[in-house]
């Protein structure tokens, strides 16, 4: 018998006969991005009464369990991103937020612009969202991605690409399809990092290698377009990306370097509360150094070792010399006004 699949009344119902009114009523929220199956649905309901009874709170129980079943199908090929941000903890260039923003109202959206206005009747193509988000190394690309998972209440799960990629004939087809396979399955925000490894521009067939290697990239275009779920690519370098599958992008974001102002914001999110900083000159620093997030982050987190591996506070002086360390990695020259403030030489004694 082919059965349709529930409506979203129909499930908020069954979640509260199942489950209560404080679960149906987180549901009711969350059905506009999951889409799991009956058997999944009461599953999570089973494990959200179980846990009731060991003391915690249902609604966030049931949530939990939601996101345990709906993932339990994805277990090859990509692996789960622990971290979760909120746009609290992101700081983006004012139009880069808004369209961030967008992504995840897009996709709170979807079952209104389908099923409620129609338009699922007039479309062929899946009811996905795809956003590519592109800049410079270190400036938040895997950070927003993990601030639209949390926005949505999914789990994010990246890519392996190590897994996909394989030098037999037919083998990465194969591969790219098991893994939408099982993410069709699974309610999930899907990540492709450095994704201009995959999604490579196509070139003349001169040889039987290049044939193979066209097909797997417009397979790989096939199975994108049809898919119905969040698909999210990172990459610093756009130039490598297939145009073909540009024109396919509902969202293409690009992530810049902080300006002064942005970094002083960076700073002050990157020392927490707890930790035992002295005062520290934010603005300063902000001013001086010209680092992307991620090297504010590693050099603050390098301060903080610097403190308690030397019994000591967070303070100017192991703060630059942990900056000091970035701008080596990068092979830059240090600015010349921390350098006289604080010498090298006296920060190694």
């Amino acid at each position: 018998v082919d059965t349709q699949p529930m409506s979203a009344a129909d499930s908020v119902r069954a979640v509260t006969d199942v489950c209560g009114t404080e679960a149906a009523a987180v549901w009711a929220q969350a059905a506009a991005v999951y889409r799991p199956s009956v058997s999944r649905l009461l599953a999570a309901c089973a494990r959200a009464n179980a846990a009731a009874l060991c003391g915690d709170t249902v609604p966030e129980a049931f949530l939990a369990a939601l996101r345990q079943e709906s993932c339990a199908a994805l277990t090859e090929g990509a692996q789960r991103v622990a971290a979760r941000f909120g746009f609290d903890d992101i700081v983006l260039a004012p139009d880069a937020e808004r369209r961030l923003r967008e992504v995840c109202a897009f996709a709170k959206a979807r079952p209104t612009v389908w099923d409620g206005w129609g338009f699922a009747k007039r479309s062929g193509a899946g009811r996905g969202i795809t956003a590519l988000f592109y800049g410079a190394s270190g400036t938040g690309k895997t950070m927003a991605a993990s601030v639209v998972a949390t926005e949505l209440g999914l789990e994010l799960y990246r890519v392996d690409l190590s897994q996909l990629i394989s030098k037999y004939v037919g083998e990465t087809q194969k591969n790219i399809g098991r893994v939408f396979d099982a993410a069709e399955r699974a309610d999930c925000v899907l990540l492709f990092d450095e994704a201009d490894a995959l999604f490579a521009r196509r070139s003349d067939a001169a040889d039987a290698q290049d044939r193979y290697s066209n097909a797997e990239i417009a397979y790989l275009l096939q199975r994108t377009e049809q898919y119905d779920g969040i698909i999210l690519l990172a990459t610093n370098l756009l130039q490598n990306f297939d145009e073909a599958f540009c024109r396919r992008i509902g969202f293409m974001i690009h992530f810049t370097a902080p300006d002064e102002a942005r970094r002083l914001r960076l700073w002050r999110l990157a020392v927490p509360d707890a930790a035992p900083a002295a005062k520290l000159d934010f603005g300063l620093l902000a001013a001086q150094l010209e680092l992307s997030g991620a090297g504010i982050r590693s050099a603050a987190l390098g301060a903080a070792y610097l403190a308690a591996s030397e019994g000591g506070k967070i303070d100017m002086e192991r703060v630059v010399r942990a900056a000091r360390r970035e701008y080596e990695k990068e092979g830059r020259a240090f600015p010349p006004r921390l350098d006289a403030m604080y010498p090298p030489e006296r920060s190694n004694t």
